[in-house]
């Protein structure tokens, strides 16, 4: 047998595939105080996020400047189980 038929018969080897998945989830928060002013002075050190009681990473923070207005009749909590830390 030559050396170039040992070569042929050889299989290529294989490159590993390695597969995962991450889900990035925005959220927007609106804080406001009593009066309805916003609270401008947050960061992420200020908000927790917890899916499924577990404590989950805030990979991104953006704050906004927004105007005052009134306040929504639906609270954070029924739309994301959220806390500000203060």
């Amino acid at each position: 047998m030559s050396v170039s038929a040992q070569q042929a018969q050889q299989p290529a080897p294989q490159t590993p595939i390695f597969r995962s998945a991450t889900d990035v989830v925005p959220i927007t928060v609106r804080v406001v105080d009593q009066k309805g002013v916003p609270v401008m002075d947050l960061t992420q050190k200020d908000f927790r996020i917890y899916e499924d009681d577990r404590l989950r990473e805030i990979v991104g923070f953006y704050p906004q400047v927004m105007a005052p207005g009134p306040v929504a009749a639906t609270t954070l909590e029924s739309l994301v189980k959220a806390t500000a830390i203060k």
